[in-house]
């Protein structure tokens, strides 16, 4: 036997908010992010009833009080009250922050890389209000170095209510003072190839780095190494040394290029990178019975700058660069050359599941 239930439901009137009382007291009380939070909360008196966006505004609230340093917020009065019968709701959310704290002294400990290095990596300073992502900002700065293994920075929240200002504590440890990766692998045009790389992240107390590279096969061999010492600002202004060799021997072509550079890095205040370089390029080469070499002086200068949205799989992203360089006959050049070279990518999604990647490469 089949059984028919049929169920009939009447939508009748909605629930609607009668009272909204929301209230900040405390530090925060004035602080336009909790205002903006509020305003865009959806809890206006008239406005049908949403649980939803109750509950969402007292989550915003207390993640706001800990992203901004309000360590001692809390709700005095969190109810939510419906009249069923009348098709009301009264909202009543009374939030104290009590103060903000502000960054105190930071202590560091386990570097083997001098402090004032460590510390020039901090984008707070003591006495600025509290910040949670000035907090991960810094702690991405030390681990973006390549100089340790280990990065935790965080406050001192067990000492809470001893003043407004809350000391910093980084806890570091040293990254391994030599790195090697080996690699084989087999190709149709250059049969089997192997490589060794061989990185120092840090080479002493001042944060100077070293890395190298080699790759050998039948037909090519290819050698690189480069040396890097920060200054002042250390992720972004720095000088490195790059010494680059190639060699080839292929059918009736044997050629040995080798490469010398000294460049200067900046991060311009508009996110561009400047490089202002002088390389010095030396070429053999044999073919058939003709053999000949060439020399080169080469200064010039590069910008670029790269764009990304998306983490380790960018959604959003583009980068530019030009390079201008130029070489005279009068300074150790074989000829008058001037070269350009420019290019540019992007990468942009189309949905969830398609990334399109374009570029363009001119000189």
């Amino acid at each position: 036997d089949k059984t028919e239930l049929i169920v009939k439901v009447s939508q009748g009137s909605s629930v609607r908010y009668k009272e909204v009382e929301i209230v900040i007291t405390g530090e925060a009380k004035d602080d336009p992010d909790f205002i903006a939070a509020i305003e865009a909360s959806g809890l206006k008196k008239g406005e049908r009833l949403n649980h939803g966006e109750y509950d969402s505004l007292k989550s915003k609230l207390r993640n706001l009080g800990l992203q901004k340093g309000y360590f001692d917020a809390k709700f005095t009065t969190s109810r939510l009250e419906i009249a069923p019968d009348l098709y009301q709701a009264f909202v009543r959310l009374h939030f104290d922050s009590g103060i903000r704290y502000h960054f105190g002294a930071t202590e560091i400990t386990g570097s083997q890389i001098k402090m004032e290095r460590v510390r020039s990596l901090s984008p707070f300073q003591e006495g600025d209000p509290y910040l949670v992502s000035q907090v991960g900002e810094y702690n991405q700065n030390l681990s973006n170095t390549d100089w340790f293994s280990s990065v935790l920075v965080e406050p001192d929240l067990s000492l809470l209510g001893e003043g407004r200002e809350l000391p910093m504590k980084v806890s570091l440890a040293p990254q391994a003072r030599h790195q090697l990766e080996t690699g084989l692998g087999y190709s149709t045009d250059v049969d089997v190839r192997a490589s060794l790389k061989w990185k120092r992240p840090w080479v002493n107390s001042l944060g100077h780095s070293f890395d190298s590279s080699l790759s050998v096969s039948s037909p090519e061999q290819t050698l690189t190494a480069s040396y890097r010492i920060p200054l002042e600002d250390v992720l972004n202004d720095y000088y490195r040394i790059h010494y680059g060799m190639k060699r080839v021997d292929s059918r009736d072509t044997k050629s040995i290029e080798s490469n010398l550079a000294l460049e200067r890095h900046w991060k311009l205040d508009n996110d561009w990178n400047r490089t202002i370089f002088i390389r010095y390029l030396l070429e053999n080469y044999e073919q058939g019975l003709q053999d000949d070499n060439a020399q080169f002086l080469l200064p010039g200068i590069t910008f670029s700058r790269i764009r990304a949205r998306g983490g380790a799989m960018p959604t959003w992203g583009d980068s530019q660069y030009i390079t201008l360089e130029y070489g005279s006959e009068n300074a150790l050049s074989e000829t008058d050359v001037v070269r350009v070279l420019g290019g540019m990518k992007w990468i942009r999604s189309a949905g969830e599941n398609h990334r399109g990647l374009f570029r363009i490469d001119g000189g």
